[in-house]
């Protein structure tokens, strides 16, 4: 997957804003949260020993990937929520030995759980400011 810097951005910012809460229109307090989006990683090197025919630097590349994740929440009052969540990520990288050797086949994936607690500044406005503390 090859996007350049401006258009996964852009990507990214559509999907985030076209994702909404699942049961956020009742007066259900439970909620939940899904959503895609594009995963960025910075490239790297590393240092390379017992690999290939020398030892050295390794380059990392890492392409955009993809991410998704699922969150639950409960909505205690109009401002204060917590959430529990999951998600995915996953990169295609390209690694260059020292010798110039190329493996093309290498991917960073994870997975993360996080618990958030959530306070709305404004929540019966369009744009909804908000401040998140997580684990």
């Amino acid at each position: 997957m090859k996007f350049d810097y401006f258009n996964s951005r852009l990507f990214l910012m559509v999907l985030l804003l076209a994702t909404q809460s699942v049961g956020a229109e009742t007066n259900n307090p439970w909620y939940v949260k899904p959503y895609i989006g594009l995963s960025q990683l910075s490239n790297t090197t590393a240092d390379s020993s017992n690999i290939g025919s020398a030892d050295g630097r390794a380059d990392i590349d890492t392409e955009s990937g993809f991410v998704s994740g699922i969150s639950l929440g409960y909505q205690f009052n109009e401002n204060i929520a917590t959430e529990f969540g999951w998600e995915y990520r996953s990169n295609d990288s390209e690694v260059t030995l020292a010798d110039g050797q190329i493996y093309s086949d290498g991917n960073y994936a994870s997975n993360l759980f996080y618990v958030n607690g959530v306070y709305a500044f404004a929540p019966s406005t369009p744009w909804n400011p908000y401040l998140g503390v997580g684990v």
